[in-house]
């Protein structure tokens, strides 16, 4: 046994990844072991908890920042009783193995120990690891592991071995000092230049787990000696926090993964025959463990409720509602015009801004109108199409969303299930799913977006940031109310998340290019086009004295909280954009809201402060997704509002969440109880939807023009020479375009020269010789008897079609 004092330096090495706690707690017997002459290497992975390990060390050693531009991290040195102290911050978070190779590269000695940051080693442990080394072909020798609580051998030797098509490991069948298959990754001492030689770690096991097996057998390959020494003894705490960032479940499908990664690189040429032929015995294994049909359990609940959603959204997506709002008909016969001729109604060659009804639309929309369109025909369905279909979209992504949410607080990800649960109810959401409304896609977007936002900052990889800032932008070129919601809502959430996480600003420079770029055509629209124009309808703009306007806006805002939006559904008279009876959230949603907000006063379950990054993150995306809506023109408007919609539906999610900590005991009572109090609500709202509703909303979506242009396609016109039609429904001109797939270049040619749009007609121009004339149930035609009569769902007379007389 050599004696610490002659024994030659080492460099010591700690990957930490939320690990302040964790050196707090076992850092002094690390350095207990150590002289003078050491070097002592923390790398921090880029955790969410950087900060606190910084101050920790910075306090502990007096650490100095090193200027150097050579290493992607930042890198403070210090000295410490003679021991060289080196402290480096991964600029992104590299796991594992990664993070290795980068520290043997800083280690200046020929032996490095490397140790986790839940191990304590014994203060003798190098004078039995050391001597080893004599041997020229000494690759590494690992320690024995005690259980830190009990103080029981648990780990160290290890055996591997090839069995029914892949590689198979376990514990060695006794301690006794040895060859070993492989040196442990938490507590080994390594020739640095022979690691180095090998390449380090296979950065292909990322996050963890196989590496170390993978290294020590390139290491046997090359004929070096991998020893297993009972003496050199650590204490394994067994509080790694792999265990608290991915949960056990995880942890078992990363090493199921990685070690078929093993088997596949490591196999030879029969072995690989091997593993090919066993490859559905070990499919059938795989689904067989805990976390593979936890998975699978989680995966047909998603594909559960988004098959709901799915025939929420489509059955009868052509005829409820009836007939077609006339934002409708201009999004989908400009997105047709688009396709077919490259130019708008209006022969503006791809716009950026649509001219419409009172004011500019967003494109995107529009132009994904015209693929669906072409693919399907110029139909009301596939003119609802593209929004049914970003619907389910915006479901999943909300999965996703949640789910992302749910794991950086640590909380359980099957409330990520009741989330898109709750979203696929939600009757504001199935409303505008069924419409072709610019909102909804816009929504589908900002949830993605969002998603791959929040995603970056736990991963920290470029092209999350990147895709969520693509997202982003295309959602300002979906809808108008984003342009005032995207910037704030994720320049926000970007400030909250950069207090706890370090991010790469080579990453975020980029992203801003790329946003500039992408946002460059809607910004020269916005300063020389009419980009800007609905900017008009905000109250702010309007010339009123502000007093006035602090009252409307007051007016508004209290509006979207009151009682008659969220239950009842008040739309002031507006049907397009609602129906009246049932508002923002379901029923059972608002009863957990109350009762959430009720049991706060209870002291029975303390309050949960896992959830607190999701009720304000709630808070924020309520205000700001408002805020268009608030800023508009009149109250009740909740198309303006839909970008709200998910920050309801994450107070809902908490509310159940808390209530589920009230019956703990008795958890599938309680969740088959809100089911059903769901499905009840669902009925009750389908049942009005596509009896009343589709009734009552036949005005609201100018029902019959469709059908009377499909009763004027199927007359013989030989011999008419004029069509008089009522402009009565206002706009009939578009759905006359739409419904004979007229392109815009024939339309400014005069193709419907022998069409007139009249405001006024009365029974005198049934005397017009070889003319149709098409009337509203407004129109005075006397006693005269129409040869055609188009009726709205309700039973009304819509148009009365008079053929010319004989």
């Amino acid at each position: 046994m050599t004696n610490q004092s002659d024994r030659s330096a080492i460099s010591v090495l700690i990957p930490s990844y939320m690990g302040e706690a964790l050196l707090a707690k076992h850092l002094n017997k690390v350095l207990a072991i150590m002289r003078s002459g050491d070097q002592l290497l923390i790398i921090d992975d880029a955790s969410p908890d950087q900060k606190q390990t910084e101050k920790f060390l910075e306090k502990k050693f007096k650490l100095k920042l090193e200027k150097q531009k050579k290493w992607s991290a930042t890198i403070y040195q210090g000295k410490w009783q003679g021991i060289e102290i080196i402290f480096a911050i991964n600029q992104e978070n590299l796991r594992f193995g990664a993070t290795v190779n980068f520290a043997f590269q800083l280690a200046k000695h020929s032996l490095v120990f490397l140790l986790n940051n839940d191990v304590a080693p014994h203060p003798d442990v190098l004078n039995h690891l050391i001597p080893h080394f004599k041997n020229k072909d000494m690759f590494a020798v690992t320690c024995l592991e005690k259980n830190g609580k009990n103080n029981e051998d648990c780990a160290g030797k290890n055996k591997l071995w090839f069995e029914q098509g892949i590689f198979q490991h376990s514990k060695a069948d006794n301690f006794v000092s040895g060859p070993t298959a492989w040196a442990s990754g938490g507590s080994s001492l390594i020739d640095r230049q022979k690691f180095l030689e090998i390449g380090g770690f296979d950065e292909r096991f990322k996050p963890a787990y196989w590496e170390d097996i993978d290294l020590s057998f390139q290491a046997k390959k090359r004929g070096w000696q991998v020893y297993f020494e009972s003496k050199a003894v650590v204490e394994h705490h067994h509080e790694s926090t792999n265990q608290s960032v991915f949960g056990q479940d995880k942890i078992d499908q990363i090493s199921w993964q990685n070690g078929k990664k093993f088997s596949k690189k490591n196999a030879d040429f029969w072995q690989k025959i091997a593993y090919f032929l066993w490859r559905p015995y070990w499919f059938i294994q795989e689904l067989k463990q805990p976390w593979s049909k936890k998975k699978l359990k989680r995966c047909l609940w998603l594909l559960a409720i988004l098959l709901l959603a799915t025939a929420l959204r489509f059955f009868q997506l052509g005829r409820v509602p009836a007939g077609m709002a006339v934002d409708e008909v201009a999004i989908g016969y400009n997105g047709f015009a688009i396709w077919q001729t490259r130019r708008d109604e209006w022969l503006e060659f791809l716009p950026i801004s649509f001219r419409s009804y009172g004011d500019y639309k967003a494109p995107l929309a529009i132009y994904l109108n015209g693929i669906s369109t072409a693919l399907f025909g110029l139909h009301l369905w596939a003119v609802r199409l593209p929004f049914a279909v970003f619907s389910i979209l915006a479901i999943l992504g909300f999965y996703l969303l949640v789910k992302e949410l749910l794991i950086q607080s640590k909380m359980d990800k099957n409330l990520a299930l009741w989330a898109a649960f709750f979203l696929a109810l939600s009757p504001w959401h199935i409303h505008y799913s069924r419409l072709g409304f610019e909102a909804g896609i816009a929504l589908s977007l900002l949830i993605w977006a969002l998603y791959f936002f929040y995603r970056y900052f736990r991963q920290q990889k470029f092209w999350q940031m990147a895709l969520s800032a693509i997202l982003a932008c295309l959602t300002l070129y979906t809808y108008h109310s984003s342009k005032i919601t995207i910037p704030l809502l994720f320049g926000i959430v970007f400030l909250l998340q950069l207090k706890k996480t370090k991010i790469k600003w080579t990453h975020l420079i980029i992203t801003l290019v790329l946003s500039l770029f992408l946002l460059s055509p809607l910004a020269y629209d916005a300063i020389y086009g009419e980009g800007l124009t609905r900017a008009g309808s905000s109250i702010l703009l309007a010339e009123m004295a502000l007093g006035e306007k602090l009252k409307i806006l007051g007016d508004n805002t209290l509006s979207y909280f009151s009682w008659d939006f969220l239950a009842k559904g008040q739309v002031m008279g507006q049907l397009r954009h609602g129906d009246a009876r049932f508002g923002v959230l379901t029923y059972p949603a608002l009863a957990l809201i109350i009762t959430y907000i009720l049991s706060l006063f209870s002291n029975k379950v303390p309050f949960n402060q896992a959830s607190k990054k999701i009720l304000k993150l709630m808070g924020i995306w309520l205000i700001v997704g408002y805020l268009p809506a608030i800023m508009g023109d009149q109250p009740y408007h909740s198309n303006r509002a839909l970008l709200a919609l998910p920050a309801w539906i994450l107070l809902e999610l908490v509310a159940f969440e808390r209530l589920r900590q009230f019956f703990k005991d008795h958890k599938w009572g309680l969740n088959y109880l809100v089911i059903l109090a769901y499905f009840l609500f669902l009925l009750t709202y389908q049942r009005h939807y596509y009896l009343t509703y589709r009734q009552a909303s036949a005005e609201a979506f100018s029902e019959g023009y469709l059908e009377t242009i499909d009763y004027l396609k199927s007359l013989d016109k030989n011999g008419v020479e004029k069509i008089l039609f009522t402009n009565d429904y206002q706009h009939a001109y578009i759905y006359v375009l739409f419904g004979n797939e007229l392109s815009p270049i024939a339309y400014h040619g005069g193709i419907l020269v022998n069409y007139q749009f009249l405001e006024k007609i009365d029974f005198q121009d049934l005397y017009r010789e070889k003319t149709i004339v098409v009337t509203s149930q407004e129109d005075e035609m006397l006693h005269y008897q129409p040869d055609h009569i188009v009726y709205g769902s309700d039973g009304s007379e819509r148009f009365r079609i008079y053929l010319p007389k004989e």
